[in-house]
């Protein structure tokens, strides 16, 4: 979508990330307001182990799935705009199976940096893991 100063936008290709909900509360959700996440960075973790052979040498390995963490920052677009706490969430779907379909995923914030002020705006850095029971 093309703001009045763009002549042209090739693909439609949106400035600024995603926009999300936010909700803080898991007993009794509430809604602290729509966010632009500008940067979203999941990663796998995997736990791995090493099967040694009796003289030492290398006998295989093996690795297990572990908790999905990443970072992101996100744009808080007044004053006015609540702070994100540790423990508030959102979902997105950023990831598609095997099928092509796409994967909705709950990402809960951990760590939070203080909020920086920009020109027009606040930005937050936080942790985020997805929380596969959701």
């Amino acid at each position: 979508m093309a703001t009045p100063n763009q002549a042209y936008v090739s693909n439609s290709v949106p400035f600024g990330g995603i926009t999300v909900e936010i909700f803080r509360g898991q007993a009794n959700p509430a809604s602290i307001g729509e966010y632009i996440v500008e940067s979203l960075t999941p990663t796998q973790s995997v736990i791995e182990g090493i099967r040694p052979a009796s003289d030492g040498g290398d006998n295989g390995w093996w690795l297990v799935t572990g908790m999905t963490t990443g970072e992101c920052v996100i744009q808080l677009a007044t004053d006015a705009t609540p702070t994100l706490l540790p423990g508030d969430y959102f979902s997105a779907s950023i990831r598609r199976d095997e099928n092509g379909a796409v994967i909705a995923e709950r990402f809960v914030i951990g760590r939070v940096g203080h909020s920086v002020a920009t020109t027009d705006y606040r930005k937050q850095s936080c942790d985020v893991r997805v929380d596969k029971f959701a």
